[in-house]
């Protein structure tokens, strides 16, 4: 039935009246619009006007006497709601004002033209606004312009306008009101208030089931609504898809699909409209008390341009097709507003009397504040008449206007009226019972408490009779020091209450009326006789205006009250409210009616209670099955369990609260709630009983809601067996809200830590989920499904399933992207982190920033969602040691997670901040506050999450790594051995592994390769069992292959360091820098291995991938080099390796600096191979550069000795012998210092000291090096057997040893014994000649030569027998050498002179 009628005009509001005049305006033509609602003949019973909407008529209704036109506003206003008919001959000829109005209303029935539009505004749109407030405390000029001022009138300007005849009548179609208010604090309109617009905008219109769209289409818009007690009207109503939470949604996850079922509920209402609407059938939507432009959005329906929008609001910044601005009074309407609001004629005398002026210039022209003066003018009038009683309000407002500060606070000059108003006098004294009234009916009940007790107001209407309770009750509380001691009985309190209320009603503050017709209550007051009970009780009141409940709010914080009256005022009045109703309860009960009182009690009493801190009241209370019926017969299922389930769980967080707070009480908060949601099942589970399909879809949805209020109590085993009662119900008849229980149950165990089972339930939703499409298609929960599944392979290890299951997610939401922004980057983060598991950390951060990227699309730059995906971002820059890009990435996590705090539990944020804040100061080398930052995570998690043993093991890994960064292996192997052990049942992926190869890695640290290469190669076994080819496999391959190196296991070190090859040449391609570094391994194994030539190759390989892929001037470039000149100098192809030393110099030198380690490094070796090529000048210099280097580096006591000793050789060779001695002997002190007296690199330097002596002719000290050195190698003297000598020193033989042998040999020379100083001669020439020393050492050729011919010419045969059968055995050890040696020729000739 549509919401309109066929009238014979019958003026709503008398516009012809009064002194309106609009002669100062250009056009006479607006007067006429003004006027035509007045002509009789404008109408006749043909014409179809909508009904005036009931909330237009009760604001209306409030205005006393005429109203204020105010008509160049309303002339405005009418202008952009109802456009000019098309001008006809007749019209420019006709005169007469009744003829101008005829042929202007005329447009009634000519609807083809509509208002005109603004650019990029797709509905037509009138906003009525006001002028910026100059007392608001504004953040910026622009703000100041944008917020205008309350109490000009912009609600009773929008109310006037509806009530029209002529606006009805263009508007035929209906005309809908609704109060939308600030939802700033919800974070915009919310799924259910929007739920409840649409139903009222139905309603209002009067379509009915039969309207609905999907009548036919979904069980959900089937049922009956069993929130309305008339069960004829049960089956008129339309419904609208409800909105389900799933358990662990992320609260932006949560709020998309909220937005997305709006969305959807906002196109059913246009499809609705379009259907019912008929061709010039306009409809008018007013939208009171808008705050903001989305909220305006929700209201604009695709018609056409069929359904047009009025709103009032105080933003002037909401783009609209027209703004109106209402501006303060005139001061000839502000004193005839003062006359009307007083009850006299607009053009009483009184109002031209320089007092009626004072006042009105005194109220700043402010209509809310004359409005309020007025009707305190009326009551002064009663007791003083009009000339006294309008002198005395002159008095009192202009002492107010001296009195009052403007602090930027709006409406102070209307609060201090009040102020004075409300303290009427008492015996003399003013009295406070009228502002501790009102200021309890605001605190009681338009301020209710939310789930984590704080303040939300409420616009909702209260019964009359609750708020007389309420009164009574405080009245009799405060009654010493509000009425100075004096009692009074219950007739004389009730009587009290009675006065106060006609007070308040006469003053203008409140609003009381009848919520069935929603029409003034002009006759209440007649309630005082017995015979109007029913009258009272049927009967609401509310504040008429947000500034009057502005001032009662303030009356707390300013000392408008006592301080007795205030102190625990939320918890005494609520208790007295309580204990009142509960009171008066028995006979109400006796009665068996259900009155406004009561209805209210059913939804709000526990609340009170609560309030009140009458704890135990409110447990029985919310058990009792009689209170759960009534309650639930009275709001309906749905809206009655989540009634329940909010008293609930703010009943759950007060107990918890006590608890914290050391109560002794035995409630235990957890066992109180789930036996409440336990009786709330049992009920629906009954009264399920036999009903059809939607009405178990409808109890299906409360079970299923409290099983989630059970997980966020963190009682999952609870919820599991709530969401499968529901299951048990709903399988069977193959409702399909039975996989959004299926889901949740998969998604509960897998955060519960039950995997196999979680993963099982999941791929059962996904194959309910492809056969039955409806429900996942508008909640996505066939992709988050599928991400669920991912996650669930990747913790089993199936990370090609996880994958898989991930890209699939992807499709299909790629198809709807715009909709989908927020599991796109769900799932992109996911995958993000499998790859970053895995090694694989480039393609990681890839797929972070693409998943933030995406959620920023939806969520805008500053989201508490998108900390964790700057925290992972920063984790795999940390992981490729960029200090820089991670730091930034955890600054923006911890900025996102400190600015964004109500987004998730206190316990989540906690643990979420301490990691980031772990891995920062980790990034910035403060490794003791990095463990603090870790060690809070971890207790944390343990004591709230302990079933997310994988969460705890990676925070426990994360720990160990810090103790390895600090150098403490003892605690760091403890760690990760606990990480291990947290992994469930020793499940075996990539995390584990990961564990497995650092714990690996401490090992060989701390020199246990036994133990080391053991959990490498576990580590191995599980990468390969369970993985790809990953960077980490790589990195535990290379490991393994330096562990096998360092054993001189050189066969299987180059096994383990080509699988390795392979894998990161599979990964990254044949020129990768990882590959690279793989080769530069290959080559260092083989030059300790002594294959110097194939050592060559690789060195050569990696350098061409180096120089292709980087700046040649890069480190990795240097160190190539370093080792191939140091390969080089091996093959003694010294020029050579001279070359590479002194570019592999130049690079570090303009990369690390001159004074890094590595720039010493290479300054030793080319000094070294300068020396080789007899550049003993240049060489020296390089190695006073190196020890220079390796001087600023404490600690490197060793280093230091190498570059001793070659400066000593290099000193030795230019026969500097006493530079050298004291090189040597600082080489000397220092490896005693560090090996003690018998490591072979003292015996070297022994004989180097015994040469350098020698060469003094300092024989007695040099015999003593000689000694000493022969004694550390083993040797005795006089033992001269060649390969004897090479066995026991394990290397090949050196020059010094050659000297060694001929010194030795002189020494036996002196004492005598020819034949042993033959031999050791003998034997250091052959070592002389095999190893090539003639070219680099002549000189000691020559000394050789000399002695053998002497000793020869002493000796004969037997030296001669001797020789050769030494050159015999050394012939004999180098047939294997290559024949090419150029010193073979120099044996040969060695053997020829012996022989």
């Amino acid at each position: 039935m549509m919401n309109s009628t066929r009238v014979t005009y019958e003026p709503d509001v008398d516009m012809s009246s009064g002194e309106g005049s609009l002669s100062d305006d250009d056009d006479d033509d607006d007067d006429d619009i003004l006027q035509a609602a007045s002509n009789s003949q404008a109408y006749n019973s043909s014409v179809l006007v909508s009904q005036v909407p009931t909330r237009a008529a009760a604001t209306v209704g409030q205005i006393r006497s005429e109203p204020l036109l105010r008509p160049k506003v309303l002339k405005k206003m009418l202008k952009a709601l109802i456009p000019p008919p098309p001008p006809t001959n007749d019209d420019e000829n006709k005169q007469g004002d009744n003829k101008k109005s005829s042929s202007l209303l005329s447009s009634a029935a000519n609807k083809d033209k509509a208002p005109l539009l603004l650019s990029g505004i797709a509905v037509p749109t009138l906003a009525i606004t006001s002028i910026s407030s100059p007392y608001v405390k504004q953040r910026s000029a622009n703000e100041h312009k944008n917020v205008g001022m309350s109490g000009l009138g912009q609600t009773t300007m929008a109310a006037m306008v509806a009530s029209r005849l002529d606006v009805r009548a263009y508007f035929n179609g209906g005309i809908v009101w609704l109060k939308l208010g600030n939802h700033a604090m919800d974070g915009g309109l919310q799924h259910g208030f929007y739920m409840d617009c649409l139903a009222s905008i139905c309603k209002q219109l009067g379509y009915t089931k039969d309207d609905d769209i999907d009548n036919d289409n979904d069980n959900e818009n089937d049922p009956k609504d069993k929130s309305k007690s008339d069960k004829e009207d049960e089956d008129e109503v339309i419904k609208f898809m409800a909105l389900t939470r799933i358990p662990f949604e992320e609260e932006s996850v949560h709020n998309k699909s909220e937005e997305l079922i709006m969305r959807a509920a906002k196109e059913k209402m246009a499809s609705i409209l379009r259907l019912k609407a008929e061709r010039n059938k306009f409809i008018m939507i007013v939208l009171d008390d808008v705050w903001e432009e989305d909220d305006i959005d929700w209201f604009r329906f695709d018609t056409d341009n069929l359904a047009h929008i009025l709103i009032t609001t105080k933003s002037r910044a909401l783009p609209a097709t027209h703004n109106i601005q209402i501006d303060l009074l005139s001061e000839q309407e502000a004193l005839e507003l003062l006359m009307t609001e007083s009850d006299h004629p607009r053009n009483h005398v009184i109002g031209r009397s320089a007092e009626a002026r004072d006042i009105v210039k005194a109220c700043e022209y402010h209509p809310l504040t004359i409005r309020t003066v007025a009707r305190w003018f009326k009551l002064k009038e009663a007791s003083a008449g009009v000339v006294k009683g309008v002198e005395e309000i002159q008095e009192e407002v202009l002492q107010c206007a001296d009195t009052i500060v403007h602090d930027g606070a709006e409406g102070r000059m209307l609060f201090g009226m009040m102020d004075r108003m409300l303290s009427p006098a008492m015996n003399g004294k003013p009295t406070q019972v009228m502002k501790f009234c009102l200021a309890a009916l605001v605190k009681v009940f338009f301020q209710h408490k939310s789930a984590d007790g704080s303040s939300v107001p409420v616009p909702k209407p209260i019964p009359l009779e609750s708020a007389h309770s309420l009164w009574e009750a405080i009245l009799k509380l405060e009654e010493k020091t509000l009425f100075g001691g004096q009692s009074l009985d219950a007739a004389q309190r009730r009587r009290q209450v009675l006065l106060i209320t006609r007070a308040f009603d006469s003053m203008g503050l409140v609003h009381i009326w009848s919520k069935e017709t929603e029409e003034d209550v002009a006759d209440w007051r007649s309630a005082v006789t017995p015979g109007s009970k029913e009258l009272l009780e049927q009967s609401y009141i509310t504040i008429h205006h947000d500034m009057q409940q502005a001032y009662a709010e303030l009356l707390f914080a300013n000392g408008g009250l006592s301080p007795a009256l205030v102190k625990d005022s939320d918890l005494k009045w609520n208790r007295a409210f309580v204990s009142a109703y509960l009171s008066n309860k028995r006979d109400r009960d006796k009665e068996g009616t259900l009155d406004s009182s009561r209805m209210y009690a059913l939804e709000f009493l526990v609340e009170h209670m609560l309030r009140g801190n009458m704890i135990p009241q409110a447990v029985t209370l919310l058990q009792d099955g009689r209170f759960i019926k009534n309650r639930m017969d009275m709001q309906g299922w749905e809206q009655g369990t989540a009634r329940h389930v909010k008293d609930t769980k703010l009943l759950y967080t007060r107990l918890k609260q006590s608890k914290e707070s050391g109560s002794s009480s035995s409630l235990e908060p957890t066992d109180v709630a789930l036996a409440v949601f336990k009786k709330i099942t049992e009920f629906l589970c009954n009264e399920m009983a036999g009903v059809n399909d939607a009405f178990l879809e409808e109890g299906c949805r409360c079970i299923h809601e409290m099983g989630t209020s059970m997980v966020e109590m963190k009682c999952r085993d609870q919820a599991l067996a709530q969401y499968k009662i529901a299951l048990k119900l709903l399988l069977p008849r193959k409702v399909s809200f039975a996989y959004v229980e299926v889901y949740s149950v998969g998604v509960v165990l897998l955060e519960s830590g039950d995997i196999q089972k979680g993963l099982e339930t999941l791929e059962g939703c996904l194959h309910g989920a492809q056969s039955n499409n409806a429900i996942f298609s508008r909640k996505n929960m066939y992709c988050r499904a599928l991400q669920k599944i991912g996650d669930a392979m990747s913790i089993l290890g199936d990370y090609a399933e996880a994958f898989k299951h991930y890209d699939m997610a992807l499709t299909a939401m790629y198809e709807e992207s715009v909709d989908n922004r927020l599991l796109i980057g769900t799932v992109l983060h996911s995958k993000g982190r499998v790859l970053h598991k895995l090694g694989s950390i480039q393609q990681a951060i890839k797929e972070f920033e693409d998943g933030t990227r995406w959620k920023t699309l939806e969520l805008g730059d500053s989201h508490f969602d998108l900390a964790m995906g700057y925290y992972w971002t920063g984790n795999a820059y940390a992981d490729l040691d960029k200090s820089h890009e991670a730091t930034v990435a955890y600054e923006d996590s911890l900025r996102l997670l400190k600015l964004n705090i109500n987004h998730a539990s206190e316990e989540e944020i906690t643990v979420r901040t301490r990691l980031v804040e772990g891995s920062f100061y980790k990034v910035a080398g403060d490794h003791k506050e990095s463990l603090h930052a870790y060690g809070m995570a971890l207790e944390c998690l343990q004591e709230n999450f302990s079933h997310n043993r994988e969460r705890i093991a990676d925070v426990i890994h994360m720990i160990a790594c810090v103790h390895v960064l600090m150098g403490d292996d003892v605690k760091a192997r403890v760690m990760f051995q606990k990480s291990l052990k947290e992994r469930d049942d020793g499940e075996s992926n990539a995390d584990a592994a990961n564990s497995l190869f650092f714990l690996g890695c401490v090992y060989v640290r701390a020199e246990e390769t036994a133990k080391g290469l053991s959990c490498l190669k576990e580590a191995l076994s599980i990468q390969k069992a369970s993985l790809p080819d990953t960077d980490l496999m790589a990195d535990t391959l290379t490991q393994i292959g330096a562990i096998q190196r360092s054993r001189e296991d050189f066969e299987e070190a180059m096994k383990s360091y080509k699988e390795a090859f392979r894998v990161r040449e599979e990964l990254h391609g044949t020129n990768d820098p990882s590959v690279a570094t793989l080769l530069q391994e290959m080559g260092e194994l083989m030059h300790v291995s002594g294959q110097l030539n194939e050592a060559m190759i690789f060195f050569n390989e990696c350098l061409i991938i180096h120089r292709r892929s980087m700046n040649v001037g890069d480190v990795l470039v240097a160190e190539t080099l370093y080792w191939k000149g140091d390969t080089l100098l091996a093959l003694k192809e010294y020029k050579e390796a001279a070359s590479c030393f002194d570019e592999s110099l130049r690079v570090r030198e303009a990369t690390c600096g001159t004074s890094h380690p590595s720039v010493g490094d290479s300054l030793h070796k080319l000094g070294v191979a300068e020396y080789k090529c007899k550049n003993n000048d240049k060489a020296l210099h390089c190695l006073f550069d190196a020890l220079s280097n390796r001087k600023r580096r404490p600690g490197n006591q060793l280093a230091i000795s190498e570059v001793l000793a070659d400066i000593g050789d290099v000193r030795f060779s230019n026969e500097d012998f006493m530079l050298a001695s004291q090189f040597y002997t600082d080489c000397l002190s220092i490896l005693l210092d560090e090996y003690g007296p018998d490591h072979q690199s003292v015996g070297e330097i022994y004989t180097k000291l015994g040469a350098t002596r020698a060469h003094l002719q300092i024989f007695e000290e040099a015999k003593t090096f000689y000694q000493r050195g022969l004694r550390i190698w083993k040797v005795k003297e006089g033992d001269v057997e060649y390969l004897e000598i090479c066995k026991v020193n394990e290397s090949q033989p050196d020059v010094d040893r050659v000297r060694v042998l001929y010194l030795v040999g002189k020494i036996h020379e002196k004492k005598g014994d020819d034949e042993n100083a033959y031999l050791l001669w003998s034997q250091a020439y052959l070592m002389y000649s095999v190893n090539g020393f003639s070219v680099s050492h002549p000189d000691l050729g020559r000394d050789l030569n000399k002695s053998l011919e002497a000793a020869e010419n002493v000796g004969g045969s037997f030296f001669q027998t001797v020789s050769k059968g030494l050159f015999q055995e050394v012939v004999a050890e180098s047939d294997d050498n290559d024949a090419s040696n150029p010193d073979r020729a120099q044996l040969i000739k060695t053997a020829n002179f012996i022989t």
